[in-house]
């Protein structure tokens, strides 16, 4: 009987032991993600337009001399704030912020109510200002009993009135409470 010797290579130094990877192939990153090395956070390192990162340091007394020194927040170290203009949420993270369905926002979408920002792949992401406007539409249906096409007037004329009035929702529909 013979045995058969033939050398194992040595195993590779990576997460998987050298098992191809099944899939694409491609590791899955978050377009928002960023690194805290001060590299990261130079202007045009930052990941895209409209978003904002802050160091949230703040200053303590150091025990020695009673110097006052800036040290990092204990929590994650930065902040990241991302303009009311940069369309971030699916469709499915808008639905259930407003808590309706899906289909609702479609239909929103055909009466050109609100028109999301569409991915290459034309998916649909709606930002924090289109988020607002449906939240205003949800009031003009649900509390005021308006129908979709008279939300779409009241919508035409109070773009026409920011040009006078600086915030005309609230001054002709002081009930309307936006959700945070």
């Amino acid at each position: 009987m013979e045995v058969n010797k033939t050398k194992v290579p040595p195993p590779v130094d990576s997460p998987n032991n050298g098992i191809p990877k099944r899939g694409r192939g491609r590791p899955r990153t978050h377009p928002l993600e960023i690194e805290k090395s001060a590299d990261s956070l130079a202007p045009e390192n930052l990941p895209a337009y409209g978003v904002e990162i802050t160091s949230t340091t703040h200053e303590t007394e150091t025990k020695r001399r009673g110097r006052k020194s800036k040290t990092p927040n204990p929590g994650s170290g930065f902040e990241v704030r991302i303009s009311p203009d940069k369309a971030v949420y699916p469709l499915s993270i808008a639905a259930d912020i407003l808590k309706l369905h899906p289909r609702t926002l479609r239909i929103y979408e055909e009466q050109e109510l609100v028109v999301p920002f569409r991915t290459k792949t034309q998916r649909r992401r709606y930002s924090q200002n289109d988020i607002f406007k449906l939240q205003f539409v949800q009031f003009l249906t649900q509390k005021r009993g308006v129908n979709l096409s008279g939300v779409k007037i009241i919508l035409i004329m109070l773009e026409e009135l920011r040009k006078t009035i600086s915030d005309p929702i609230k001054y002709f529909f002081p009930d309307f409470i936006e959700m945070e």
